[in-house]
């Protein structure tokens, strides 16, 4: 029997449902009161079915990191560069001071990442070249989730007005 660990989501949702000590339940929130129950009278309470009906796992904190980072990728940032309006692309650099900003080099012709942040290190970045303008979520550390010139290049981008 687990004695402690990570309580999260079957299909994980990017929060820490409890955590697990001594064979005992520690509630993240104490939304649901449940505190001190076991780990199988937690999971088969209706509230927590309600509430996590793929079902729970117990992780340690190493597999509790995998599984946060494959949530960061898939939800933040896997996804293609996006075309913005020139427009858009002014009114973000505008609105606040952004975190860094670069001209003429492998990012484009201007490019700058949102100072305020979705998550931790993930910003949004824009960057623009020949007057197409891109957006995409990235990972403010990591200038391997960057745009680069190679993305607008891409024959299915097209310039938006």
């Amino acid at each position: 029997m687990i004695e402690a660990g990570i309580v999260i989501d079957q299909e994980y949702t990017g929060k820490i449902v409890a955590y697990l000590n001594g064979g005992v339940i520690k509630e993240m929130q104490r939304s649901l009161g449940l505190d001190g129950l076991t780990l199988n009278q937690y999971a088969a309470h209706p509230a927590v079915q309600n509430r996590h009906p793929t079902g729970l796992m117990v992780v340690d904190e190493a597999a509790y990191l995998v599984e946060y980072r494959r949530f960061i990728w898939r939800h933040y940032l896997c996804h293609s560069p996006v075309p913005v309006t020139e427009e858009k692309y002014m009114e973000m650099l505008e609105i606040l001071t952004p975190d860094a900003m670069g001209q003429n080099d492998e990012h484009g012709d201007h490019w700058f990442l949102m100072s305020e942040h979705l998550r931790e290190n993930i910003t949004t970045m824009y960057a623009c070249k020949d007057g197409l303008y891109l957006e995409k979520n990235v990972d403010a550390t990591n200038r391997l989730t960057w745009i680069t010139r190679k993305h607008f290049d891409s024959e299915s981008l097209v310039a938006i007005d």
